[in-house]
């Protein structure tokens, strides 16, 4: 893959990310739910 092309996906991804910020969306804070949810899972 080119470095031209993973720069662009990184773009993409901080610009989605801006926009749902933007609209009131925290996606640190559902990454970080999720990442719990899944951890408490696999200990049960």
């Amino acid at each position: 893959m080119a470095a031209g092309r993973n720069l662009a996906v990184l773009l993409e991804a901080a610009v989605r990310n801006y926009i749902l910020q933007l609209r009131g969306y925290d996606s640190t804070q559902e990454f970080v739910a999720r990442q719990q949810g899944e951890l408490k899972r696999e200990v049960n």
